[in-house]
């Protein structure tokens, strides 16, 4: 018996990566499918169980399927760039409750990736201006599909390095995932071997880019802009140093869906009134 035969009980994956899979490959209800109202092709009953057959083998299923889902939206994704993670989400939640108030922000995200922040964003703050840049042109191509996706004419991408082709005090917010996993734990790490190493490596301690985004940001926010990124689960300590030996005011830590403090909230000078 096939895994297309056994599709009602399928060994080593849950019935949400079952249908993940099958929604996201072959655009089907799952359960519709569950019920055979709707059959697979043989091509896609071979694609199918080519993709449980890897996943069961400890391949990633979102680079398996191409496809990821961030903040209700369905993104294309491949190797060339992170897997969106769920605890992101909030980033954007904070980003979006913090721009409230002035809905016509100017944006720069460093670090797009997959464009899953820049394209949130977009699609939720249509009176803003949201620029995104990276260092890879592989990730901006693939950016540039999702934003198409969504016909965003407010975002932005650049291929350049963090903040090298800005004008100073140009944005109200800037906003980042940047790299920020010690180099020896991503050695070792087996759960992050397919991920493009360059997005994932902060260094020996996991704060160079952190550093590098604290030291220079604040030159190209205007003053009570506010400076919003993702950190470590063990950076808490370390990022509050760097910020107060900055221009920067730390205005808030927030936790992630575990309870560990993920994502720093810092101005320039003084944080808007919300």
């Amino acid at each position: 018996m096939n895994i297309v035969d056994n599709k009602k009980n399928i060994a080593g994956i849950s019935f949400w990566d079952f249908k993940f899979i099958i929604e996201s490959c072959f655009n089907i209800d799952i359960y519709r499918y569950l019920n055979d109202e709707i059959k697979l092709t043989p091509g896609q009953e071979r694609t199918l169980e080519d993709i449980i057959n890897r996943y069961r083998q400890g391949d990633c299923l979102e680079y398996l399927v191409g496809k990821s889902n961030f903040f209700g939206l369905d993104l294309d994704i491949n190797t060339d760039v992170l897997i969106p993670r769920p605890e992101t989400e909030i980033l954007v939640e904070a980003l979006l409750r913090h721009t409230e108030t002035k809905p016509d922000a100017k944006i720069l995200e460093v670090g797009t990736g997959s464009g899953n922040i820049c394209t949130a964003v977009g699609v939720n703050r249509p009176l803003s201006k949201i620029y995104s840049v990276d260092i890879s042109g592989q990730a901006l191509d693939l950016a540039r599909q999702n934003i198409a996706k969504y016909g965003l004419k407010n975002v932005f991408l650049i291929h350049s390095s963090m903040f090298s082709c800005f004008k100073p005090d140009c944005f109200d917010v800037i906003v980042s995932n940047p790299p920020y996993v010690e180099r020896g734990y991503l050695r070792t790490c087996r759960n992050l071997r397919y991920e493009p190493q360059i997005a994932l490596d902060g260094g020996i301690a996991g704060c160079d880019f952190i550093r590098r985004i604290i030291m220079y940001a604040g030159r190209y926010l205007k003053n009570k802009g506010l400076l919003l990124f993702e950190i470590g689960y063990n950076h808490r300590q370390a990022v509050s140093r760097i910020i107060a030996d900055s221009e920067f005011n730390l205005i808030e830590v927030i936790k992630d869906y575990a309870g560990i403090d993920r994502f720093i909230l810092c101005s320039k000078a003084q944080a808007w009134k919300n």
